[in-house]
């Protein structure tokens, strides 16, 4: 796999915010407040990638690439990030216009949803919207309305679904 740097695999981390989101059922008793936290900071990334529709925002079609490039040079912290998702979703995929229409090929293409990468964004934003995660009901209805939705709902997930979470109808 060829890295571009500075950039981080999206789609793997997208597990470990699928992992924070099911924490939650397994702590019982436990003061989590400062995981709460720390699950509300991560849920930013499929919320972000998913966009928000204005001029500073990734475009919610291309979020299954499977690296993103989130600075211009090497970064020693994240403090050195780019600082809005426009300009992450420009490094990535270039300054193409954002359609209404899901993108991605081989593990991001959509119709691969059930093994691949927008597969893998879905427990992401499934569980942010539970949480009730800042924008993840926006975020989740820009992917649910793309004009090729379809093409992930149908994926085999009966047979072959890697993650088969969606949000809680509300």
């Amino acid at each position: 796999m060829i890295h571009r740097a500075p950039g981080v695999a999206g789609q793997a981390c997208n597990w470990r915010r699928l992992q924070l989101g099911l924490s939650v059922f397994v702590s019982v008793g436990m003061d989590m407040t400062a995981w709460n936290r720390t699950r509300d900071f991560v849920y930013r990334v499929p919320v972000g990638l998913l966009g928000d529709g204005g001029s500073s925002a990734y475009c919610f079609a291309r979020a299954s690439a499977y690296n993103i490039t989130i600075g211009s040079g090497q970064l020693s912290n994240l403090s050195q990030a780019f600082t809005n998702w426009h300009d992450v979703d420009v490094a990535t995929n270039g300054s193409g216009a954002c359609s209404n229409t899901l993108q991605g090929s081989s593990g991001g293409a959509p119709d691969a949803a059930a093994i691949g990468y927008w597969g893998s964004l879905l427990p992401a934003i499934a569980y942010a919207r539970d949480h009730a995660a800042t924008g993840a009901t926006a975020a989740f209805g820009r992917l649910t309305s793309a004009s090729n939705w379809t093409a992930v709902a149908v994926s085999d997930w009966a047979s072959s679904a890697v993650w088969g979470i969606v949000p809680r109808q509300p």
